[in-house]
């Protein structure tokens, strides 16, 4: 039960997480894509390292 509980937390988490990510690159849309869609994959990497511990 708790494990279920923790997981569903560390979703939500994630989930706003993403969500400002992916706002953050809109706003900088400007600069170069690739760059935006590194920095995203950087922070699913983080959020993986996060959900680990």
């Amino acid at each position: 039960m708790n494990n279920s509980l923790l997981h569903y937390q560390t979703l939500g988490f994630c989930k706003e997480s993403f969500t400002f990510q992916f706002f953050l690159a809109d706003f900088l849309k400007n600069q170069d894509l690739q760059y935006n869609e590194n920095r995203i994959q950087n922070f699913a990497v983080d959020s993986d390292s996060i959900r680990d511990f």
